[in-house]
């Protein structure tokens, strides 16, 4: 009898440490949350970074997890990744392209990385340095920390949008953060690829993130809702009331029906008073036989 205690105690035991090692794995992708910056610097995790050669969709992670638990791996807005190439822009990451547009708003963007597993990523990025030139397909960049904070809170504002922005709009708003860039300087760079409402998007987000463009914008800045007051001026004009209607055709005591009401029931109860007298009359006559 105690040898079957025994036997059921241990089973239940191991089932005990197998359901807590369960729990503490998932626990581990919640807790053992960490930066794509730190991972990189603690050893945790090693890539390789590769340029597109466009805007947006900039470039191409491919990430392994060295560690012997899971991993939750965030992509902080405005990590900045540099290459070896003179004269090539530095980028700066927005977000993993996959939460780049409908995204829950207010969720961490982050990878789960099981233990040696390796993941393909693709990061939406913007040029950080306006006079640089954009980089070569293939291009190999690492991370080298993160952006200014004017940068790195135009990159949160833009997350917190319902929509995307526009390529335009964020590579303009990054350029004025970073450089105070001049509406000039704009016209030469990304001018005739842009239209207005890109540029009323780029200072809109500036002023969500608290950042002052430079005095040159101030009478270039496209209103994104109409004006009220070009609304009220081009309104067409009311029509005009309905005529009132005459009185005698609408009596407003509703105590006084009109006359050819109240006739039409004066003869209702004629009839009806007709009826009765009928019928006592042939009640009588019948029970006179």
């Amino acid at each position: 009898m105690a040898g079957v205690f025994s036997c059921l105690a241990a089973s239940l035991l191991c089932i005990a440490v197998g359901a807590t090692s369960l729990a503490d794995e998932d626990i581990a992708w919640i807790e053992n949350r960490i930066s794509l910056l730190d991972a990189t610097r603690r050893g945790y995790v090693n890539m390789q970074l590769k340029a597109t050669g466009s805007v947006g969709v900039a470039v191409e992670m491919s990430v392994e997890s060295t560690m012997d638990i899971a991993l939750s791996v965030t992509v902080e807005p405005g990590l900045v990744l540099d290459c070896d190439v003179p004269g090539v822009q530095r980028l700066v990451v927005r977000s993993p392209v996959e939460f780049s547009v409908g995204a829950n708003l207010g969720a961490s963007r982050f990878i789960v990385l099981r233990p040696e597993e390796i993941l393909d990523v693709e990061l939406e990025a913007y040029c950080l340095d306006a006079r640089d030139r954009l980089p070569d397909p293939g291009t190999t960049y690492r991370i080298v920390g993160m952006a200014s904070p004017p940068v790195e809170n135009v990159l949160r504002a833009s997350l917190q949008q319902d929509e995307h922005a526009g390529i335009c709009a964020l590579q303009t708003a990054v350029w004025i953060a970073q450089s105070n860039m001049t509406r000039a300087e704009y016209a030469l760079r990304l001018g005739a690829r842009c239209l207005d409402t890109d540029v009323a998007r780029a200072l809109s987000l500036c002023q969500q993130a608290g950042v002052t463009p430079d005095a040159s914008w101030g009478s270039q800045i496209v209103a994104t809702d109409p004006d009220p007051q070009q609304i009220t001026d081009s309104a067409p004009e009311p029509d005009p009331e309905p005529a009132s209607v005459p009185e005698t055709d609408v009596d407003q005591d509703s105590g006084n029906p009109p006359e050819e009401k109240r006739a039409s029931s004066f003869a209702e109860w004629l009839l009806l008073g007709v009826l009765i007298g009928g019928l006592a009359v042939a009640v009588a006559l019948l029970e006179g036989f």
